[in-house]
């Protein structure tokens, strides 16, 4: 299947204002999709609309195996203001007007969540990288900008400009967060473009779900050819953690930091079902710093290993 994106081409002597409404009317947002604007290989991090844009070809978007391509969804957006300043303007003496720089085009998203602190953590994290953000909107459209080789990128966020700060809950509301970021000056509004939710089969993006981060901790030291961890999710309190279980040996890896190599788990049980794991390995040497961390896979397409926080100790007799 051949997708086209893109705003009415139309013909003209002039700039043709075209007619308006060829394609659907874009909707209000629902969700925000963050991703970093290059893949690991270097290439733009984009949307490919001349491929099936199936559900394995969504899977492969939001729930890549390498960490740095994947798409991170931020959903159920609940107040949206997007607001551009006036442009910078060179007004001489006889009157002509030149515009040395166009105005800054901004946005502000308000968000409802469990612990507004946590999210406010992550999201300024990514305040100083090259990040772009795509919006989907009620009608499932997703919209970005058009590279030069047609594919659908997200929107450039400029550098450090993204905000989130945490609107204390009042005795009458709720939890929220206010995002906020500009645009980079290269991601002008003329560059807008959209893929509409009809042109993916079988599959809706406003179904997309964001993975469930997994911290992991050692219980004690780990031994030289074994030891216990616990996985949990990174949202409840410090005394009532959320346990992840029934992960397997192939769905974590070992990796000893000093003489560098992989360290393959032998067994990995969770015989309680609480998230304290005893898994074992062949034995390594002492005073060694030794981590355990995803394996790079998604776990049932809904726990983020690769991101999952690694966890290094020393390795004790």
């Amino acid at each position: 299947m051949s997708t086209t994106i893109g705003i009415c081409s139309c013909d003209g002597n002039i700039q043709n204002l075209g007619k308006p409404g060829c394609l659907p009317e874009l909707q209000a947002p629902a969700t925000l999709v963050f991703a970093l604007r290059k893949k690991e290989d270097g290439t733009d991090n984009c949307i490919d609309p001349s491929v099936t844009l199936d559900q394995a070809a969504v899977d492969a978007l939001f729930k890549n195996e390498i960490a740095r391509d994947r798409f991170l969804p931020l959903l159920s957006v609940k107040g949206y203001t997007p607001e551009q300043a006036d442009p910078t303007t060179d007004e001489a003496s006889n009157g002509d007007i030149d515009i040395v720089r166009e105005g800054v085009e901004s946005a502000v998203f308000e968000f409802r969540c469990a612990n507004p602190n946590t999210l406010k953590a992550k999201l300024k994290a990514m305040a100083c990288l090259d990040v772009t953000v795509f919006i989907i909107d009620t009608d499932g459209n997703i919209i970005g900008e058009a590279n030069t080789a047609g594919k659908l990128c997200g929107r450039r966020v400029a550098k450090n400009s993204l905000n989130a700060k945490v609107l204390p809950r009042s005795f009458d509301g709720v939890n929220k967060i206010e995002l906020s970021y500009n645009y980079d000056l290269a991601s002008g509004s003329e560059k807008v473009d959209y893929i509409k939710a009809g042109d993916f089969t079988d599959t809706s993006l406003l179904d997309v779900e964001a993975l469930n981060d997994v911290n992991i901790e050692f219980v004690g030291n780990p031994g030289l050819s074994g030891g216990t961890f616990k996985l949990f999710l990174d949202w409840g309190s410090i005394g009532d953690k959320i346990p992840v279980t029934g992960l397997t040996p192939t769905e974590l890896i070992g990796y000893n930091q000093d003489t560098p190599g992989t360290v393959t788990l032998l067994t990995c049980t969770d015989t309680v079902l609480d998230g304290t794991y005893i898994y074992t390995h062949a034995a390594e040497s002492a005073g060694e710093i030794f981590n355990i961390q995803g394996n790079g896979a998604t776990i049932q397409g809904v726990y983020d290993t690769k991101r999952l926080a690694s966890v290094s100790g020393t390795l004790t007799a």
